[in-house]
C-alpha cells in the first residue's frame, strides 16, 4: 500500500547522508555542521510506508510539505 491515503497513526524514521543523524520524531530539531541530506519515512498504522526524496536545505520544506499532505488524506 500507499502510505499516501494511510490510517493514522504515523510513525517517523529520520535517517541522513552522511550517516549520524536519526529519529522517529515528527518535527525534529536539527543542527548540522556539514552539509547534510536527511530521508524520511513514514508509516502508517496498516503498516503502508512512503518515502520522501533526500532533501537538504530549502528542501526540509519540501519534506514536511510531503507529510502534510499525506496525514491529510488520511
Amino acid at each position: 500500500g500507499s502510505g499516501a491515503n494511510g490510517s493514522g497513526g504515523y510513525t517517523f524514521g529520520w535517517t541522513s547522508t552522511p550517516a549520524g543523524f536519526t529519529s522517529s520524531t515528527a518535527n525534529p530539531s536539527v543542527s548540522p555542521t556539514v552539509s547534510t541530506v536527511y530521508h524520511l519515512t513514514v508509516t502508517d498504522s496498516a503498516g503502508c510506508t512512503a518515502a520522501t526524496v533526500p532533501a537538504s536545505g530549502e528542501g526540509w520544506l519540501a519534506i514536511w510539505a510531503s507529510v502534510a499532505v499525506m496525514a491529510a488524506r488520511s
